[in-house]
């Protein structure tokens, strides 16, 4: 079934799903990858360290369980090579590992989840098994396709997680890169890459606001589910790479809130032949509301915050 072109994956439709996932992810480049997790039980403070905000999420995603993943095919608009469709193929895959009743949890996330119609009875009773899930998507591990997030820390964590069958993720920050390379190859963080780009204020900026200010065409949807955030991520993706000409290189593997960016300026022109100014910033991560005492901790869902007149490369 398909939903704003979004197709939801369910067990009882997984094979079929995967089978033309796998099958199309042929004639495409990118895979835009979103998760929905219900929030986090360690806080991190707004001037942690790289590594202290390593081991938080290393900490919130060893102990509790993904609810949706969303993935995206997508190629360039202005894809040199014309044979490649340019259109955007999405699939939200619900999963079933997740105990409302049980899990660990915070309760204004899962609270978001609801209101923004995620089913996680249903997703209980009806989802896909990360273990089944982990490898199907072993068969798109070679595919040579190219990982794109947002602010994907903890997206890359969840899918590390998977992958590994849910063993602990690595301690170190170094380590962690070290398998998401050697699992993924090429990934991009594309609230790491707008922080290199004046008018996208210094990448402090969420999802939904990102698509604003590059003016992207966003069909109808549901902000904090999985597919449609992954659908936005490479619309995103693709306008910044359309209007401004971007030096991939200088940003693969680069997440935001574990890499610091560098102050050297890049290159970048604006569509009308006007070099703008590239502003070059730390990162700075998203401040945490403090805990409530248990049973269910309070946390900022899945770490990030909302809203976006310019473009970058």
């Amino acid at each position: 079934m398909t939903k704003n072109n979004i197709t939801v994956v369910w067990a009882s439709n997984l094979d079929d799903e995967f089978r033309r996932i796998v099958t199309l992810s042929h004639t495409f480049r990118y895979i835009a990858v979103d998760f929905e997790y219900p929030g986090v039980i360690v806080q991190t403070s707004r001037d942690a360290s790289a590594t202290t905000r390593y081991a938080d999420m290393k900490s919130n995603v060893d102990c509790m369980n993904p609810i949706q993943v969303g993935i995206t095919l997508f190629n360039n608009n202005n894809d040199d090579d014309h044979h490649l469709p340019s259109s955007y193929m999405t699939w939200q895959i619900n999963l079933n590992g997740f105990n409302p009743e049980t899990d660990l949890q915070s309760r204004p996330s899962i609270e978001l989840l609801r209101r923004s119609g995620v089913d996680l009875e249903r997703n209980r009773a009806e989802g896909v098994s990360e273990s089944v899930f982990a490898d199907r998507m072993v068969e798109l591990l070679f595919e040579g396709l190219q990982w794109v997030t947002f602010h994907g820390l903890y997206d890359l964590g969840y899918l590390v997680k998977i992958m590994i069958l849910g063993d602990p993720l690595p301690d170190t920050a170094s380590e962690f890169m070290c398998r998401v390379s050697s699992l993924f190859g090429t990934v991009y963080d594309v609230k790491y890459i707008a922080g290199a780009c004046d008018g996208l204020k210094g990448g402090e900026i969420g999802l939904m606001t990102a698509s604003k200010i590059l003016k992207v065409d966003v069909e109808d949807g549901v902000h904090h589910q999985a597919g449609y955030d992954s659908l936005v991520t490479a619309l995103v993706f693709s306008k910044m790479k359309m209007t401004y000409m971007i030096d991939e290189f200088s940003f693969q593997g680069k997440l935001y809130g574990i890499h610091k960016r560098s102050h050297e300026p890049r290159r970048a022109w604006h569509t009308q032949s006007q070099q703008p100014r590239i502003v070059m910033r730390s990162p700075i991560p998203v401040m945490w509301s403090p805990s409530p005492p248990p049973p269910m901790m309070m946390g900022m869902h899945d770490g990030r915050y909302s809203r976006g007149t310019y473009f970058c490369y």
